[in-house]
């Protein structure tokens, strides 16, 4: 694994990257939300390409708010459900996904932690998770 540095804050930019779209957890991540009872606060959001094939690469994500359930939109961009008050409902819990306690104050991906998020969503179990979970894109 890539060495990343955790921080917790919830400066104005941290909590407006949570304002503009949620953080991406790992598979492993997005399993312990499930059994923790918030899989219907999850939505599916995708990495364009560098899949099997170059295929995008489906992954379970904190819903945006209004696509809880859902297929992520187009362009994916919204407060995070689990947002309350400025805060992460998730952290206390234990269940913060990765992307989200790497990202610091500068706003920035901190090392390409988006795209090394995605990529271990690329391998079939994690596939079937994402795409069984919801109904595929038609």
């Amino acid at each position: 694994m890539t060495n990343f540095t955790e921080s917790q804050c919830s400066c104005p930019t941290c909590v407006g990257s949570c304002e503009h779209r949620p953080c991406w957890p790992t598979p492993e991540e997005a399993q312990k939300i499930i059994d923790a009872g918030f899989g219907n606060r999850l939505m599916r959001d995708y990495w364009s390409g560098d899949g099997t094939d170059g295929n995008d690469i489906q992954l379970l994500s904190p819903a945006i708010v209004g696509y809880e359930g859902k297929v992520t939109p187009w362009w994916p961009e919204g407060h995070c459900t689990f947002l309350k008050k400025g805060l992460c409902q998730l952290h206390d819990l234990g269940l913060k996904p990765l992307e989200g306690r790497i990202t610091d104050c500068s706003g920035k991906d901190q090392n390409g932690i988006h795209k090394y998020v995605a990529l271990t969503w690329n391998n079939e179990e994690a596939q079937q998770k994402a795409n069984n979970f919801f109904p595929p894109v038609t």
